[in-house]
């Protein structure tokens, strides 16, 4: 019995830690996905670049 509770004590561990991560995944997710539905809907305007001349040959 003690070696399930370890067993089930590191399971908890290791699913704890990978929804963290998940959580943060999502987080990052969201304003790439806010854009999206934005240009899919007309509203994107694009930013303006920059007249600086490109460096690459």
């Amino acid at each position: 019995m003690a070696g399930r509770k370890r067993n089930s004590a590191e399971e908890l561990k290791e699913l704890r830690e990978q929804n963290s991560k998940l959580t943060r995944l999502l987080a990052h997710a969201e304003p790439e996905k806010d854009a999206l539905r934005e240009a899919a809907r007309g509203r994107f305007q694009a930013q303006p670049t920059s007249a600086a001349p490109s460096t690459c040959s």
